[in-house]
């Protein structure tokens, strides 16, 4: 028996008895119990007269008189089967449902490219997840699917929501949300600087700076391409958001960046110098007058 992706444990249990006539030989059966995880299946088999004497003579001596084997039997025990699988959306899934509200049917490539604006506030999807997703998504009957001809001649899957699916989202969406988990690899350098010298410290501060420019640039693009169009007021918002959040990025990084710059001119300049070299001028803690140190 095939039990595909499960492991199986085989146990062989033997018992006395001759085998049917039309083995021709006198031997008892041997049983072979096929248990994988959801399946329990139990088949008698032949065991030789060698090994009959041998498990139930230990001396050697031939044994007579064992009950004899009726039939072979096959028998088929059932077992709890395995858990079906959950029809429940991913969050992958759910955006994708979030893609198809704004009411067009999309195929799976162009639910990938609109799934790419996603990355400026939330994880994009794989080309083939997003395929995995929307067949799941199907298969629920949260999404309808057909086949339509584009292009002249090319065949393409396009999928839109359904009902169902458009209550499922809702709700997903009406849950309240965890708070952001924030994983910043710039902020964990500049928290343990003191294990990296200045230069690599401020290394990773200007490509961060840098990023940050390619992001206001690419969203920004996508910002002006939205336009005044009310479908697209609340997409328009998330823009706005992005655009200042990374306009932000950037201002924190150059604060940091020039801190760590004034520290490093102050570590070389050393002591502030008065009058002439040598002369160092400081204030006593108790307010008094001012006292020049000379060498």
């Amino acid at each position: 028996h095939d039990a595909g992706p499960m492991d199986a444990t085989i146990f062989v249990r033997r018992t006395a008895g001759p085998s049917p006539g039309c083995l021709g030989a006198r031997r008892a059966p041997r049983e072979v119990v096929l248990q994988p995880p959801s399946l329990s299946i139990v088949a008698t088999v032949p065991m030789s007269r060698a090994d009959r004497n041998r498990k139930f003579a230990p001396t050697g001596r031939p044994v007579r008189g064992l009950p004899p084997s009726s039939r072979w039997e096959h028998r088929l025990t059932s077992l709890p089967t395995a858990p079906t699988p959950s029809t429940e959306p991913t969050p992958t899934g759910y955006t994708l449902l979030g893609l198809l509200s704004f009411g067009r049917e999309l195929s799976g490539y162009e639910l990938k490219q609109w799934a790419d604006n996603l990355r400026f506030f939330w994880s994009a999807p794989a080309m083939s997840q997003v395929y995995r997703e929307v067949e799941r998504l199907a298969a629920a009957g949260l999404v309808t699917q057909r086949r339509v001809v584009r292009d002249g001649t090319r065949s393409t899957k396009v999928y839109r929501l359904t009902s169902a699916g458009d209550q499922a989202v809702r709700a997903w969406l009406a849950t309240p949300p965890d708070p952001p988990v924030l994983r910043h690899p710039v902020v964990l350098r500049v928290f343990f600087g003191h294990l990296l010298d200045q230069a690599q410290l401020r290394t990773a501060i200007e490509a961060h700076r840098a990023w940050c420019d390619e992001m206001l640039a690419q969203l920004g693009a996508v910002r002006a391409g939205l336009g005044d169009d009310e479908r697209w007021r609340n997409v328009a918002l998330v823009a706005g958001w992005g655009l200042a959040y990374y306009e932000g990025e950037r201002a924190a990084a150059c604060g940091v960046d020039r801190a760590i710059g004034d520290r490093a001119g102050a570590a070389r300049e050393g002591p502030r110098v008065a009058g002439t070299t040598g002369e160092v001028a400081s204030t006593p803690r108790g307010g008094g007058a001012d006292t020049n140190i000379r060498s």
